[in-house]
């Protein structure tokens, strides 16, 4: 590797959130050595489990800043299908091997603008880290309903500018 990077997994401790990153940077310019490693480790075999090699490889691989610049936009949970299909290759989406529990590490991320808040988020995901990201833009509830730690973020949020939507989203006015 030409860049010094840190190991995912010491950036992003949520592994549902981390698969989310590197599910963005496999498909980008800068994820051509990510994805071929991933395809050398690809074994069929682990079925309904994660495959751990694959894991181990996801963990500990080095992110340069040119590919945590490159998230833009981060739906998680979300459009991680290619590389959760790698990791688990008959994953029903009804267990919770990839769930989101918290957004932490998101500040690593410096041209992030969009979070999405997909259907492997838990309910009561801490939101508290968003109100870090200077460049957040907006943020997608989705069908998750607030609770009113999560609201109070929401309304920080707001009221420094970052757009909110979602169906379950009340009026934060």
């Amino acid at each position: 590797m030409n860049e010094s990077g840190t190991q995912a997994g010491d950036l992003f401790p949520s592994f549902g959130v981390l698969v989310s990153v590197l599910s963005i940077v496999r498909g980008a310019e800068e994820g051509a050595e990510f994805k071929a490693g991933v395809a050398a480790l690809y074994d069929e075999s682990h079925g309904y489990e994660v495959n751990p090699e694959l894991r181990t490889y996801c963990t500990e691989f080095e992110l340069t800043p040119a590919q945590l610049a490159s998230v833009k936009k981060l739906y998680l949970g979300d459009e991680s299908g290619p590389l959760l299909g790698q990791l688990m290759p008959y994953w029903d989406g009804e267990s919770s091997e990839f769930s989101v529990e918290d957004t932490n590490g998101l500040n690593h991320l410096p041209q992030l603008r969009l979070v999405s808040l997909g259907l492997m988020c838990k309910p009561n995901i801490d939101l508290a880290p968003l109100l870090e990201l200077p460049g957040l833009e907006e943020v997608s509830c989705g069908e998750v309903a607030p609770n009113e730690d999560q609201l109070a973020v929401l309304r920080a949020l707001k009221a420094n500018g970052v757009e909110l939507s979602g169906y379950a989203l009340p009026d934060l006015d």
